[in-house]
């Protein structure tokens, strides 16, 4: 009873939906449909209110309510932009928060990458600026770049830290990111605070970034 019904998959792999369609709109139901990657299996169901529906009109349904679909086409999230050009970018950031002295001496090295989507950033921000012009339909990419910070002091023992850096809700629209201008974003830049270890670092972003996945650069 499924029909001919094909779904259609978008957006980036990991943060991918299906796109429902008009025509089937309440009489078809999906128990997972955001968050997608490439690979994964979707199941598409009559919902019971159209079945429900059917029932009381006397009408018979016949063949099975359910088909799996694999979610395919989803683009990368390497392919979104030029990561290394954005993680020098902030690590430009984490050297100027932590430059070396006649006391204290920095050592700092990424570690990782974390990336996030959102849906519909400009309803919590006031619309002007670098977001004037974003369509409603953009998704909002937020990342960081976790740095390890050792720092030491004459023959102390070296001191470790944790910290992120990166930007909040870049706008991602038409295939792209849009940051050819990272300074139009300056106070979307993201600062954690300094942890013990990577993985207090990444539960920091999490907290505010709930799907983030990490990178593999």
């Amino acid at each position: 009873m499924i029909g001919n019904y094909k779904p259609t998959f978008s957006g980036i792999d990991g943060f991918g939906e299906l796109k429902s369609n008009q025509n089937t709109k309440g009489r078809l139901s999906v128990a997972h449909d955001e968050n997608l990657k490439n690979g994964d299996q979707v199941e598409v169901k009559l919902s019971s209110t159209y079945q429900n529906e059917q029932l009381n009109k006397g009408r018979v349904l016949s063949g099975p309510n359910h088909v799996n679909f694999k979610v395919t086409g989803l683009k990368p999230v390497s392919a979104v932009t030029d990561w290394e050009k954005l993680k020098s970018s902030v690590l430009s950031d984490a050297q100027a928060e932590h430059k070396s002295g006649d006391i204290f001496k920095y050592d700092l090295k990424p570690v990782a990458t974390y990336v996030s989507v959102e849906d519909n950033y400009l309803s919590t921000v006031a619309i002007g600026g670098a977001y004037e012009k974003v369509p409603k339909s953009a998704k909002y990419i937020s990342f960081v770049t976790v740095v390890k910070i050792t720092q030491t002091a004459g023959s102390d023992a070296p001191k470790i830290m944790y910290q992120n850096y990166g930007y909040n809700s870049l706008p991602y629209y038409g295939g792209k990111l849009h940051a050819e201008d990272l300074d139009q974003f300056k106070y979307s830049k993201y600062f954690g605070s300094s942890q013990k270890t990577e993985k207090d670092a990444v539960s920091d972003f999490r907290y505010s970034h709930a799907n983030a996945q990490e990178l593999k650069l």
